[in-house]
């Protein structure tokens, strides 16, 4: 056996560096893409008070249409009364958005 040129020669790589060295970019990537989430992507106050707003309207419509579809005798007092707190605590919401709204939407 010769030895010839093996010295000066980096070592190579073991399988799971490898998986690794490969891994990490993958993962920078995927923590900067959770970052710009956890950020709310720039919005301001304002876009995101107008969007919690329009998520609770939309919402208490949503529960307004079941609760017409209810049928009295089918009603129940538990099921009406999860759409009636549904619709209050999106009152809440729309509530607590409104000091972040523009001028003109409060």
């Amino acid at each position: 056996m010769s030895s010839e040129g093996a010295l000066g020669q980096a070592p190579p790589l073991i399988p799971r560096a490898r998986g690794l060295l490969v891994g990490i970019p993958i993962l920078l990537v995927a923590t900067t893409a959770l970052a710009i989430l956890l950020t709310g992507c720039g919005e301001s106050k304002q876009e995101q008070a107008k969007k919690s707003v329009c998520g609770a309207k939309s919402n208490i419509n949503s529960r307004i249409t079941t609760l017409k579809t209810i049928s009295p005798s089918v009603a129940t007092l538990p099921q009406i009364k999860t759409e009636v707190t549904g619709i209050v605590d999106d009152l809440k919401q729309i509530n607590s958005a409104r000091g972040d709204l523009e001028p003109a939407r409060k």
